[in-house]
């Protein structure tokens, strides 16, 4: 009777798929960096290099995410989660033999940027240990390096210092929250 009724519904099938597929591929070519890197620590677990290489795309996506300061019909993304997965594979890259002053510095600028008081003034004081000794050859941005781990050392000393407990619960509710499908993110930041 309805002789065209088969072939309209394969051809909306395959417009359906061909597009399910493109999107499914937009979604995996966005998150191909990170695939990449997570294989490369995968496959070389006691490599300190490929942990930093890991912790500077985390950080990289964490400061995108603080840059945008969001619109009218949306608030700005929340940079934590990325930071807190650069810290920690910076804590691993560590105990795998990184180290001098940068690194240390790095750590001590991601445990401030997640909130961690007492872990950025502990790593603060060391990256202050291995600080380059002020010469006539010393950058500036190296002393501006070292004048900011002296103010955050002060202020993160002078604050309050957070319970433990409550910094557990809420670093246990962002690992939740970043397990979350994107889709489900975003009903939970629209609402």
């Amino acid at each position: 009777m309805q002789r065209d009724r088969p072939r309209k519904i394969v051809i909306w099938t395959a417009g359906l798929a061909i597009g399910i597929g493109l999107l499914a591929y937009w979604h995996a070519n966005g998150q191909r960096e990170e695939y990449f890197l997570r294989k490369s620590v995968i496959e070389r677990p006691n490599d300190a290099d490929a942990w930093l290489e890991l912790v500077r795309h985390y950080s990289y996506e964490g400061d995108k995410l603080a840059a945008d300061s969001g619109d009218e019909d949306h608030a700005a993304p929340d940079p934590t989660p990325p930071y807190r997965k650069a810290l920690d594979c910076l804590n691993r890259a560590v105990s795998l033999g990184a180290g001098g002053f940068q690194v240390r510095l790095d750590r001590a600028q991601l445990a401030d940027e997640v909130g961690e008081q007492q872990e950025a003034i502990s790593f603060g004081w060391e990256a202050l240990n291995l600080a380059p000794i002020s010469s006539g050859s010393s950058k500036d941005s190296d002393e501006d390096e070292v004048k900011w781990l002296r103010d955050m050392i002060a202020r993160n000393t002078a604050a309050p210092p957070e319970s433990p407990i409550e910094s557990k619960n809420k670093r246990v509710r962002d690992q939740r929250r970043e397990r979350l499908p994107r889709l489900v993110r975003w009903v939970f930041e629209v609402s």
